[in-house]
């Protein structure tokens, strides 16, 4: 059986006054986050957030590029993109 996953275009807000993630019209994510993008800690930031708001562990997760942008692509594993729409917008 072929493992689930997606690749999903994101654009972080850093140093925001909450944490939150929403699905664009196009099928993006935008993603606020409170942390500073200083060593990491947007990065980190954004995939706990992710992580929490799709309820799957921060591990299947992972940046495949803009490491140091504010435009990232993220590779969730063990979910579809449909399945994203959908814990997202019973939330």
């Amino acid at each position: 059986m072929e493992e689930q996953s997606c690749n999903v275009a994101v654009r972080v807000t850093p140093r925001s006054t909450k944490s939150a993630v929403a699905m664009q019209p196009d099928g993006s994510l935008k993603v606020w986050v409170r942390a500073a993008p200083v060593d990491g800690q947007a990065n980190e930031a954004l995939i706990e957030t992710v992580a929490k708001a799709l309820k799957i562990r921060k591990s299947a997760i992972s940046i495949v590029s803009g490491d140091t942008g504010r435009q990232k692509r993220l590779r969730i594993e063990g979910i579809t993109i449909e399945e994203i729409q959908s814990r997202l917008a019973s939330r």
